[in-house]
């Protein structure tokens, strides 16, 4: 096996094609979709992707990949040089891309890490974020950091709360929610149907996208939610989404007026609810955030017939009502110990959060 480095996604050899397929069909996240709109909209000038190709020796077959990129205006404490893996903070989810017929999957994993080590310059920290932390990947990327010299410290993100559907129905799954579900949502569900000024439409694209995307927009900046750190991506992915049939973009109308949306992805049989918020003026009584949520799960399963819904990031009280399981999303810093820098800062790591903080933040931009 042997490791070569590409400038980005579009860089990639066509022989790359199945394997980013097989990865995409496991999670959306590691696809070239995500990743073309993510390149394009959310890097700035000097930022310098990093695409590491794990390949066959003697027939040049892709067997890994390593989406990484070096974002000059990240440096950590010290001027750190930072390597981060290929993820923002749109990213739910991230892994190394493995072939599904990989045999020794953690010999595959330390070449690599070692390709990362070997870079000169050499990088002081390098950091893979949202990663699963009861994966086997995991593990071996723990390891693989250690053998290559460089101290990794892992740490907790985000819960990520989903529900595995198993082919029931939109009622069957009902019936196995708690009673704030089914008799106050579904209340508030009925009483919203009986509203002549109310209305509900979701959109997977077509001659309605346009319209449907700039209500989206108004309900967002009616809401108690934080302006978009990039606005262009968001926009960028829910368009690429329609134009593959991925896209659910679902909105709720009071008096003509949208007051909730969600923006949901169904790929390979996963929903993954990507945004959501309600206009923070509707009276509280009315529930509309809860109807929504109602009416979009209902189409999911009973329409969409989806597996799994991932209710994203967070774990925010609702969510424990609507979905019945939890996973945990980690981090890995790995300090490097051929580096004065790297070495200082995996001692001032030991007992200074402040470092650990810094270098998460510049990682995550």
């Amino acid at each position: 096996m042997e490791v070569r480095r590409y400038a980005g996604l579009e860089a990639l050899p066509d022989a790359y094609g199945p394997l980013l397929q097989a990865a995409e069909a496991e999670s959306f996240f590691n696809g070239g979709l995500w990743y073309r709109a993510l390149l394009a909209t959310t890097t700035m000038p000097g930022d310098d992707p990093r695409f590491y190709g794990l390949e066959d020796g003697g027939s040049g077959r892709p067997l890994g990949l390593l989406p990484a990129i070096s974002a000059p205006r990240s440096r950590g404490p010290l001027g750190a040089r930072l390597l981060s893996g290929c993820h923002s903070v749109y990213s739910l989810a991230f892994s190394p891309l493995l072939s599904p017929d990989l045999r020794d999957r953690g010999a595959a994993v330390e070449a690599l890490i070692g390709a990362l080590q070997a870079d000169r310059p050499r990088w002081d920290v390098i950091s893979l974020r949202l990663l699963d932390r009861g994966s086997e990947v995991f593990a071996q990327l723990l390891a693989a950091f250690e053998h290559s010299g460089l101290t990794p410290e892992p740490y907790f993100q985000f819960g990520n709360w989903y529900e595995e559907i198993a082919g029931r129905s939109f009622a069957q799954y009902l019936a196995d929610r708690g009673k704030s579900i089914r008799k106050t949502v579904a209340r508030a569900v009925r009483h919203f149907d009986d509203r002549s000024d109310g209305h509900y439409a979701i959109c997977s694209g077509g001659d309605g996208l346009e319209e449907a995307i700039a209500d989206f927009k108004k309900v967002y900046g009616a809401s108690w939610k934080s302006d978009e750190q990039h606005p262009a991506f968001i926009e960028r992915l829910l368009r690429d989404c329609s134009a593959v049939g991925i896209l659910r973009l679902a909105n709720l109308y009071l008096d003509g007026r949208p007051v909730a949306t969600w923006f949901v992805i169904v790929a390979n049989g996963t929903a993954v609810l990507m945004k959501t918020a309600y206009d923070g003026d509707v009276p509280a009584n009315l529930s509309v955030g809860g109807v929504l949520t109602f009416k979009v799960i209902q189409h999911l399963i009973d329409v969409d017939g989806v597996e799994v819904i991932d209710f994203g990031v967070g774990d925010e009280e609702y969510k424990s009502k609507w979905m019945s399981s939890r996973r945990e999303r980690w981090g890995i810093m790995a300090y490097n110990r051929q580096t004065a820098k790297g070495r200082v800062l995996a001692t001032m790591m030991q007992g200074r959060t402040w470092v650990r903080g810094t270098l998460r933040r510049g990682a995550a931009e």
